[in-house]
């Protein structure tokens, strides 16, 4: 996942960058060196953003505020 894609799932989803680390389970600064490319992707950081969009609007999804 690139750092475009990630943000078009927190922007798919509708959440500010402090929410998305929320439901990602990660610290804002973490979730912001993703964004910002400061950190490497890595590939549970991608499948946890793909789930959060498969499951948003689901009651899967409401347990983690999606």
């Amino acid at each position: 996942m690139t750092v475009d894609e990630l943000k078009a799932a927190r922007a798919t989803l509708g959440l500010t960058q402090n929410k998305m680390a929320d439901v990602m389970r990660t610290g804002l600064r973490q979730y912001q060196k993703w964004e910002n490319g400061e950190a490497p992707i890595r590939p549970i950081v991608a499948l946890t953003a793909e789930l959060l969009i498969t499951v948003a609007g689901t009651e899967a999804g409401k347990k983690f505020g999606v």
